[in-house]
């Protein structure tokens, strides 16, 4: 499968420090001595700015859609595709900055967008900063189409100096407070990186998150 190299999400590692990836060769930065117990520290093995996600134990991958202008990537939870779902992943990787001259004007037009679309629209800023070098955006959402009706979500917006890339959480039901801190807590290990400028540096690849769903694993509180 071709990701266009934009997005790259790599799994747990194994005794040797290897990794497993999809949408990236083998160029750029390879793993470093790390650590006060001296082990080696491996790197995402990228060789342009890139997004970098742990992979969700026991979520699939659907087959991407890309255009001229972008790649769509959609996680499920197994069991779930993209006809019969009740969470999903979604990762928009642009191949250009969209015109956007901030993570926060994406936050934005969305928001507008949503609040005239959805009845009932919220939404919250949770992070305001930049990341890592990156103009930088989260915030959670939630809108009721219908009675009896909700769909909430977790948005991540970094900007990049060559792509913008957006993280959507999409959940069909209000989710608990426990589910949304887990999810951000994800979020947090989610970013942008490029070995090629000193100021966006590309940090030793994070245990495995575990299963995303239930508990467990180090994102879950």
């Amino acid at each position: 499968m071709n990701y266009r190299g934009t997005i790259l999400i790599v799994g747990m590692l194994t005794a040797s420090g290897s990794v497993a990836q999809m949408g990236m060769g083998s160029g750029g930065r390879g793993g470093g001595n790390g650590g006060g117990m001296g082990q080696r520290q491996a790197f995402p093995q990228v060789d342009r700015e890139t997004l970098i996600m742990t992979r969700l134990e026991d979520w699939v991958t659907a087959q991407p859609t890309a255009t001229e202008n972008k790649t769509d990537v959609f996680m499920f939870p197994a069991g779930e595709d993209g006809s019969n779902w009740t969470e999903a992943l979604q990762q928009e990787a642009y191949n250009t900055t969209a015109g956007m001259e901030s993570a926060q004007r994406v936050y934005e037009l969305r928001s507008s967008g949503d609040q005239e679309n959805c009845p009932n629209y919220v939404s919250e800023v949770r992070e305001d900063d930049p990341e890592n070098g990156y103009s930088t955006i989260v915030w959670r959402q939630s809108c009721q189409p219908g009675p009896g009706t909700t769909f909430a979500s977790l948005h991540k917006v970094v900007l990049g100096n060559d792509r913008l890339y957006i993280l959507s959480k999409i959940w069909k039901e209000k989710p608990s407070g426990r589910i949304w801190r887990r999810w951000e807590n994800i979020f947090e290990d989610i970013y942008v990186c490029d070995p090629t400028r000193d100021e966006h540096p590309c940090r030793p690849i994070a245990p495995d998150p575990g299963n995303a769903t239930g508990a467990g694993g180090r994102s879950a509180l």
